[in-house]
């Protein structure tokens, strides 16, 4: 499987082995998400200034700002409903994480849909 996704020549790569590619880059931006959510939430668990505006918005019922969509008061009105300091925390980390390797993932799958290249996709990720 290493040499399918590392290989940078130009043979053609079989259906088959590009399915594999994928399933691999999904299990590796899952991996990812994972195990910096862990390290973030164990090393730092004090959240930062940001998770705090984005409780407030959600207290308030507030739609962000134009620096900040929506979405960020919507997800963190979870946090409301939170019985303890250490799921709002986790929460905040879990949540960022998650999003950033699904940003990896799409990354991955743009660069394979505009270049037909399992190789380069791998770089891009």
């Amino acid at each position: 499987m290493l040499s399918t996704i590392l290989h940078f020549d130009q043979h053609p790569t079989s259906t088959n082995d590009v399915a594999r590619s994928h399933r691999a880059a999904a299990i590796w931006c899952f991996v990812y998400a994972i195990a910096w959510s862990l390290v973030s939430y164990n090393l730092d668990p004090a959240v930062p200034y940001d998770a705090i505006e984005a409780l407030n918005w959600a207290s308030n019922g507030e739609l962000g700002s134009p620096k900040n969509p929506w979405l960020v008061g919507v997800v963190a009105r979870i946090l409301l409903l939170s019985p303890s300091p250490e799921f709002s925390s986790a929460h905040w980390y879990v949540g960022h994480f998650f999003v950033v390797a699904a940003g990896m993932l799409g990354c991955y799958r743009l660069a394979y849909k505009l270049t037909d290249s399992v190789a380069f996709a791998w770089l891009v990720c």
